[in-house]
């Protein structure tokens, strides 16, 4: 089992990326994932006037989702 999977200069780098590409920003990482969130662009948020998961539902057949590839296929995600 590798141990070094975790590089803070390469997570640096994408922040950076994301950042200046799309006005994203990332968090660390916290050492364990057992939840999923969603992000959502301001300007879509505030297009469509998105402030709940409610909200996001009622838009959602006209957005694309992306995730990690896990997420697609657990039964507590989009599954």
């Amino acid at each position: 089992k590798r141990t070094d999977a975790y590089d803070e200069s390469l997570f640096n780098e994408l922040s950076q990326a994301y950042k200046e590409k799309y006005n994203f920003e990332w968090v660390g990482m916290y050492g364990f994932n057992n939840t999923y969130g969603i992000g959502v662009r301001n300007e879509i948020a505030q297009t469509y006037g998105v402030k709940t998961y409610s909200d996001l539902a009622r838009i959602a057949p006209s957005l694309t989702l992306g995730g990690e590839y896990d997420f697609f296929g657990r039964e507590d995600g989009y599954a």
